[in-house]
């Protein structure tokens, strides 16, 4: 008995480390995102924390919304796409990598 009451100790304790490991990941990406990051043709992104988005390019703005659906995605709100287009997100120091289906794209972030 307690050798079962050990095992249940422990596997509790380790699901509830899973679960702030998770939400300390989105949390991170959601902070960390803030800011303006620009691509090597000069276009720009900028995320407030509000959850609002202006994408800035040669023709002109869009602004939108993203949110987080879990750690390692984002989506992107904005009335070019009302149903909204979820990418894979990773954040290394300066450098913003979003990729969706085959196409990739690396910002670095605009310092001000």
């Amino acid at each position: 008995m307690k050798k079962k009451y050990i095992f249940i100790s422990l596997l509790a304790i380790l699901m509830f480390c899973i679960l702030i490991n998770v939400i300390l990941i989105g949390c991170t990406n959601k902070n960390s995102i803030v800011g303006k990051w620009r691509d090597g043709s000069g276009n720009e992104i900028e995320f407030y924390k509000d959850g609002t988005v202006v994408f800035l390019d040669s023709f002109g703005g869009v602004a939108g919304e993203y949110s987080f659906p879990d750690g390692s995605h984002i989506r992107f709100l904005h009335a070019a796409n009302i149903y909204g287009e979820v990418c894979e997100i990773k954040i290394n120091g300066n450098e913003l990598t979003l990729s969706s289906n085959d196409t990739t794209y690396l910002l670095i972030r605009v310092k001000n």
